[in-house]
């Protein structure tokens, strides 16, 4: 075989084998699509629901924030899947090295969820927490404020009360005074 042929055979080998892989990362995209849309509708539509529920957000913009979310995680599953499986397909080392650590990854991945879901709750209880807060302050705010109004008309009604008495003891002097010229 002369070097000509044994660089074409070379490149047609890459070539196919390239091929092959990206039919393999073709292949392995809608699965990961899908894997990515049930990994994220779920938390989307936590987190979404809950900003309903605290009056962040209407219920359609929940539903429209949820949609692009999930499309959001399909695609970046679907993209991860396809390129991940054509570099694997395409270079058996790597494909070897993520079938290594695949319990590892899917591990971390778990637990990555399980944090992510506990952090909305705390996330929401925390939101909720400011929100009953915010509305303490708020009625101990208006709770002053009547007070105040009340400690005011209380204060006009006394210097009222001390006038009218002023004015009826004068009254009282006067009609004894007239009563006492009126004797003589």
């Amino acid at each position: 075989m002369t070097s000509q042929e044994q660089i074409r055979l070379d490149a047609k080998w890459h070539f196919d084998n390239l091929t092959g892989a990206v039919k393999a990362g073709v292949k392995a995209a809608p699965l990961g699509a899908a894997i990515g849309v049930a990994t994220t509708a779920p938390f989307s539509l936590l987190t979404n629901a809950l900003r309903v529920v605290r009056g962040e957000i209407s219920a359609q913009e929940a539903a429209i924030k949820t949609l692009k979310d999930t499309v959001k995680g399909g695609t970046v599953g679907g993209v991860t899947a396809f390129v991940t499986t054509t570099v694997a397909a395409a270079c058996p080392p790597i494909a070897i090295a993520l079938t290594a650590a695949a319990p590892v990854l899917a591990i971390v991945g778990t637990a990555g969820m399980v944090y992510e879901f506990f952090k909305i709750l705390d996330d929401h209880k925390q939101a909720v927490k400011i929100y009953y807060e915010s509305l303490t302050q708020q009625e101990l705010e208006r709770l002053q404020a009547i007070e105040n109004e009340l400690i005011y008309e209380h204060q006009k009604n006394l210097e009222f009360l001390t006038k009218a008495e002023a004015i009826n003891v004068s009254k009282l002097d006067f009609l004894w005074l007239q009563a006492a010229v009126d004797t003589i």
